[in-house]
């Protein structure tokens, strides 16, 4: 009976912790978008704002040419690799090479 009790205070402790953490944030939710209703920003939070958005829209941009570049890569290594001349690499046709000592 004592381990099944420990194991039940352990599961109403995370919960608890849970249920506080949640209400807290909960809380500063509301107090801060109650703030942005009323339009307590001044103009130079707003022009920081629109500066942030600005360069995350910028750096999203970067990272969507750069996953492009990468997706053509891999689409003509996947070309290589499945249309490769037997010219180029035939192991069945090379020689064994003699190594000798100099």
């Amino acid at each position: 009976m004592p381990e099944e009790f420990a194991v039940l205070l352990m599961f109403f402790a995370i919960s608890m912790t849970a249920n506080v953490g949640l209400g807290i944030a909960l809380f500063r939710a509301s107090r801060r978008v109650s703030r942005l209703e009323a339009g307590k920003q001044s103009p130079a939070q707003l022009a920081v704002s629109d500066e942030r958005l600005d360069r995350v829209e910028a750096l999203v941009e970067n990272l969507a040419s750069q996953v492009d570049q990468l997706q053509s890569s891999q689409e003509f290594v996947n070309r290589l690799i499945t249309n490769k001349p037997a010219k180029l690499w035939n192991p069945e046709g090379e020689r064994a090479r003699e190594v000798t000592p100099h």
